[in-house]
């Protein structure tokens, strides 16, 4: 009877043992599952904020794009060469802007040709065609028109510049507010035009000795491809 009652007590204690194993097993892997679950946790975070700050650079660069559109959409007078001919040379510059405008203390160059605008009011949409030597001067209908020739040396097909600026700090970026060049690239104030934004390095509208002149094709025009030639 003693030996059963040891034996009895023995099972009991192996059992007691077995139980105390168990729970720590299941205590590990809950302890494993629960550490492993913030690391997911934090891992997703991690991700959510590089999404964030993707999102913030996409708001960035629409913010960007936005703010170009409305610079070149500014309202006021705003003053861009529309068209050059060669046979009778003229240049028309037309108020692209909202506003009216003076051309007064404007000036044309084709370096190392410099002339200053006289002072003459343009309003929205209209047009002034200024005459730049020749025998022949044949301003477009409707436009308003210079009496004086303007001299910035000779204008043909072969290939030249024409830039406007609102003062005579020619070498200036701020200063020269539209360009164009035709026939070849490199002239003069093209590296100008080109840091202001104005004109595409190396780019050139292409003439041929029958062009009759060039002509802006769409308003902002910041590069050659914005010109065709008739």
């Amino acid at each position: 009877m003693k030996r059963i009652a040891m034996l009895l007590v023995l099972v009991l204690v192996v059992a007691a043992c077995g139980d105390d194993d168990a729970g720590d097993t299941t205590t590990t892997q809950a302890a494993t599952a629960t550490t492993s679950a913030p690391a997911t946790t934090e891992a997703t975070t991690d991700e959510t904020m590089t999404d964030e700050t993707t999102a913030d650079e996409t708001t960035t660069s629409t913010a960007t794009a936005t703010t170009a559109a409305d610079d070149m959409t500014m309202e006021g007078a705003i003053f861009e060469i529309t068209t050059v001919t060669f046979g009778a040379p003229m240049v028309v510059i037309t108020n692209v802007g909202t506003e009216a405008g003076n051309l007064g203390g404007h000036w044309i160059c084709q370096r190392p040709g410099y002339q200053e605008l006289p002072d003459i009011d343009v309003g929205p949409g209209e047009s002034v065609a200024i005459s730049l030597g020749g025998d022949v001067f044949l301003p477009p209908p409707g436009t308003l028109t210079i009496e004086a020739q303007l001299n910035i040396g000779g204008i043909g097909a072969s290939g030249g510049e024409i830039g406007l600026y609102s003062s005579n700090t020619f070498g200036s970026a701020d200063a020269i507010v539209s360009y164009v060049e035709w026939g070849n690239t490199g002239h003069g104030r093209s590296g100008t035009a080109v840091e202001a934004g104005l004109w595409d390095a190396g780019g050139f509208v292409a003439t041929t000795d029958a062009t009759a002149g060039i002509q802006q094709d769409t308003i902002f025009s910041m590069s050659s491809t914005g010109w065709s030639d008739f």
